[in-house]
C-alpha cells in the first residue's frame, strides 16, 4: 500500500535501483500487490523476491513453485528462500535444511530456471565465510 505513484517517483531518481519483495506464499499476491510491483516495474526499478521456508505454510515444492510462479508473473524474479532463522518461539515452523534443499531439487525440471531460488542459511553466529 505505501509503494503509490509519489513514492516510486520520489525514487527514480536513484534509478536503476533493486528492489527485494517479501512474499512467502502465493495467497500474498494480492491485486494490491500486483499494482505495487507494476508501478515498480514501469519507473525503472528491478525486483527480486525473498521468502523464508515455514513448516506447514510453504514446505512443499508446490506452494514454493506456485509462489515463484506468480512472482514472475509481476516481473519479480525469485531470489532466497531463506532457511528459517532460530528464533525462540517459531521451532513449530522452521524445516529441516535437508528439506529445503530436497525442495529445490523437485522445482528443477518442473519449471523455469528462472522460477528457482538460491538456498540461503544465516548460521546461528555468523560463521558464513
Amino acid at each position: 500500500m505505501r509503494v503509490d505513484h509519489e513514492l516510486a517517483g520520489a525514487l527514480r531518481r536513484f534509478a536503476p535501483l533493486f528492489v527485494v519483495t517479501h512474499f512467502n506464499h502465493a495467497k500474498e499476491i494480492t491485486p494490491e500487490a500486483r499494482e505495487a510491483c507494476e508501478r515498480l516495474v514501469i519507473t525503472a526499478f528491478r525486483s527480486r523476491n525473498q521468502a523464508v521456508l515455514m513448516r506447514r505454510v510453504n514446505s512443499s515444492a508446490i506452494a514454493i513453485k506456485d509462489l515463484m510462479q506468480k512472482c514472475l508473473t509481476m516481473r519479480v524474479r525469485p531470489y532466497y528462500l531463506h532457511q528459517m532463522d532460530v528464533a525462540e518461539g517459531l521451532e513449530h515452523l522452521r524445516t529441516p535444511l535437508a528439506h529445503g534443499v530436497q525442495i529445490l531439487r523437485e522445482l528443477r525440471g518442473w519449471t523455469s530456471g528462472l522460477a528457482v531460488p538460491h538456498l540461503a542459511v544465516d548460521l546461528p553466529g555468523g560463521g558464513a565465510r
